[in-house]
């Protein structure tokens, strides 16, 4: 221990911190049945990290990042995971605070619709399409990750794996059908394998089936729970490239359900 450190209480340790080692408090307790205060700290740093990617999600959304060609393949996860709908409650936040900064019953849902629809444009513009070029670097990114031999391979490859087990808990969360887990995650294996062995044939081939198959995915669902939920903020900027395909995929309505 460094002389600097002999004034530390024994109930604080050092531990690894996003801006560098820090002294965090040890079992410190809130209230009854309050968790540690490492605990606490764990978890405003994750919930802190989410909201950054959220933004980061948003500002690819909305053309401010040009996807693919700004982004290296490797800052493709920072969108996997980012639900399309907390993009769009985002932006409607943003639009509010803009504007009036205070809530109003006669504009209950405004804020909300409005981002709806700028979105939707946004990824639907022609003009602000990257060069389908670009989709080649992410196309080995879904392939090296996701694939074998062309098909889904959720038992040894990472990335499959990663979103297979996002999308069960997203499910979950949105049904709080805990009890038919089993259901949930056969529906999130076919979501992506449907989705991501189709994506790059879609959008690069022209392909009217895997464009049909990938439009399917994304808009399939139960009658438990609303469709459009699993769809994250990675797979809507990857049918956003340029060419007709990606605008009749689209067309299933990115920015607003109905």
């Amino acid at each position: 221990m460094k002389d600097s450190d002999a004034s530390i209480p024994a109930k604080y340790e050092k531990r690894p911190g996003p801006f560098g080692p820090a002294w965090v408090e040890i079992g410190v307790q809130n209230g009854p049945g309050a968790a540690p205060a490492s605990e606490a700290l764990e978890r405003l740093v994750d919930t802190g990290w989410r909201d950054a990617e959220t933004y980061f999600a948003l500002e690819v959304l909305d053309r401010q990042i040009q996807f693919p060609w700004e982004l290296a393949p490797e800052a493709c996860v920072h969108l996997e995971g980012i639900w399309l709908e907390d993009v769009k409650r985002l932006k409607a936040f943003l639009q509010w605070q803009r504007q009036c900064g205070r809530w109003e019953p006669s504009s209950d849902g405004q804020f909300y619709l409005g981002a709806c629809e700028e979105l939707r444009k946004a990824v639907l513009d022609s003009r602000t399409k990257a060069p389908l070029a670009g989709f080649t670097q992410v196309k080995a990114y879904i392939h090296d990750g996701c694939l074998r031999g062309g098909a889904l391979d959720s038992l040894h490859c990472p990335m499959a794996q990663r979103l297979v087990k996002v999308k069960t808990q997203r499910i979950r969360e949105v049904t709080r059908q805990r009890h038919q887990e089993k259901h949930n995650r056969d529906f999130a294996t076919n979501y992506v394998r449907a989705f991501y062995e189709n994506i790059a044939g879609a959008v690069l081939e022209h392909d009217a089936v895997k464009a049909t198959a990938v439009l399917k995915a994304m808009t399939s669902g139960d009658a438990y729970w609303p469709r459009w939920q699993i769809v994250d903020a990675f797979e809507v900027a990857l049918v956003c490239p340029s060419g007709k395909p990606a605008k009749s995929l689209l067309a299933w309505r990115a920015g607003r359900e109905e």
